[in-house]
């Protein structure tokens, strides 16, 4: 993996440093923020970033778009207080650059921004980019905005597609044709196999809002497989429903899950996604708060009387927290309960969730369809429920 790039961004240059014409009375701010652009002194050149909608207005739109933004474009070595307020400061240029046609020169110094090293620029950089791209008509925003996205993910700096990971998912609702889709949903792929463990780990974080994007554009059933064999018992679908209806026929309720994300855990979409997906199939489906602990999980799952708690990790707390809550569950008596686990789990940790620490009794990876997943967590509660526990 090459080394991270060097804090790239707009910094001093006074010899490419647009220059100020004589002002009128409410053009002396703009002015002096001219000039503090290109000051020895970093502080003064972060206000005077701040500053960058001013200093457009005053400017016009061709001087914005011929020499203030080539200007940002071209530093390399600004702080990174200075890159920040740059970045913060670049949606409020739409407005300033000529109209809606020429919204898409705010791209060249977004990407060069979505590249640098430090994470907090990165970050202000990709709010920037998808505020940008709202205002981008479907033909820019197909070949400018996505082919940007495409370059950072297939970019030489790690920095470039860790920040592609997170606007991967933002992006694909709004490509208009599948083959549009399906370079995006592969370069998203891609990073989920990327050499770089960083990019590996963003990716995964953000794998919940990519299957969310993706069900919203193709809908729900596009994640369940297609049975391939046409059958008359209606595939693998039709099959599961069958199986959980007979289920509810013989208990007199359906079978139960309570959906929950634990510790600093915030990333909810994929555990939407799987809540959605159980109840399609005929659960009854409970979902939990974000952020909780393992007792505020297990006195939920009693007060629900759920047949099975599934937890949804993307965040690398689970050898700690699925212990924890088997602990809690048969603190309360209610050891029966069946507990599963999915997300971005290690298959490293698998034995030692379901064996050395028996504090689940399945693990689901990425990948797992999800009439799979319904279909074993059935047959682990019927284990439960034959078994008199």
């Amino acid at each position: 993996e090459a080394p991270p790039p060097p804090s790239g961004g707009p910094g001093p240059g006074p010899a490419s440093t647009p220059s100020a014409t004589a002002p009128g009375d409410g053009e002396v701010d703009a002015v002096r923020s001219l000039e503090d652009l290109r000051s020895d002194d970093s502080q003064c050149r972060a206000l005077a970033a701040r500053r960058l909608p001013s200093v457009a207005a005053a400017i016009g739109p061709a001087r914005t778009r011929d020499e203030l933004l080539p200007f940002l474009c071209d530093g390399s070595d600004d702080d990174d207080e200075v890159l920040e307020a740059v970045a913060s400061s670049l949606p409020g240029l739409i407005p300033h650059v000529g109209g809606p046609e020429h919204v898409v020169c705010l791209l060249m110094p977004l990407e060069l921004l979505l590249s640098v090293e430090e994470g907090a620029v990165r970050d202000k950089a990709a709010e920037g980019a998808v505020r940008v791209s709202a205002s981008l008509g479907d033909e820019e925003y197909a070949s400018d905005y996505a082919g940007m996205v495409h370059r950072l993910a297939a970019g030489e700096w790690f920095t470039s597609r860790i920040s592609a990971c997170g606007l991967l998912p933002e992006g694909l609702p709004r490509l208009r044709t599948g083959g549009q889709r399906r370079r995006h949903v592969a370069d998203f792929a891609g990073l989920c196999r990327d050499p770089a463990p960083m990019v590996r780990r963003i990716a995964s974080r953000n794998l919940g809002k990519m299957l969310y994007a993706v069900a919203s554009v193709e809908g729900a059933p596009c994640l369940l497989p297609a049975d391939g064999g046409g059958g008359d018992d209606g595939g693998e679908y039709e099959s599961v429903l069958r199986r959980v209806r007979s289920f509810e026929s013989r208990e007199g309720r359906r079978p139960r899950i309570l959906v929950a994300k634990m510790g600093q855990d915030g990333h909810d979409r994929g555990a939407k996604v799987i809540s959605s997906g159980f109840s399609d199939l005929g659960y009854d489906v409970d979902v939990g708060a974000l952020f909780a602990t393992p007792g505020e999980v297990a006195m939920q799952a009693l007060d629900a009387d759920v047949h099975c708690v599934g937890v949804s990790s993307q965040a690398a707390g689970h050898r700690t927290l699925l212990p924890a809550l088997k602990a809690e569950l048969e603190r309360h008596g209610a050891g029966h309960i069946v507990i599963i686990a999915g997300g971005v789990i290690p298959p490293g940790d698998y034995n030692f969730l379901m064996n050395e620490t028996q504090s689940c009794s399945a693990v689901f990876g990425p990948g797992t369809r999800i009439t799979d997943a319904a279909l074993e967590t059935l047959r682990l509660i019927e284990e439960n429920v034959e078994g008199g526990i």
